[in-house]
């Protein structure tokens, strides 16, 4: 995996990509498979229907990218984000 920001090597189409909320929204694949958890704030567009994702990039975000005031709160120097590409369609 890269050392820098954004890691090119993983986009792939899957038609039967899950979204679904349990206590948070989670991304998973075709077999169950967690791909991602969706940031606690997400909430798909009122009116719609998840048609299929797309994992666009996976991250690499390290401590020091962030702001310091925020460091005590992180329990990890860096870590990788998951950056899903979602299509909805009106319902």
């Amino acid at each position: 995996m890269s050392t820098g920001h954004v890691s090119t090597f993983c986009s792939f189409r899957c038609p039967d990509m899950q979204l679904r909320a349990v206590e948070a929204w989670h991304i998973k694949d075709r077999k169950g498979r967690s791909l991602g958890r969706m940031a606690g704030s997400f909430e798909p567009p009122t009116g719609t229907t998840f048609i299929s994702g797309e994992i666009a990039a996976i991250l690499r975000w390290k401590k020091e990218y962030g702001d310091e005031d925020f460091h005590h709160t992180l329990r990890r120097d860096s870590w990788e984000v998951v950056v899903p590409e979602l299509v909805f369609e009106a319902s």
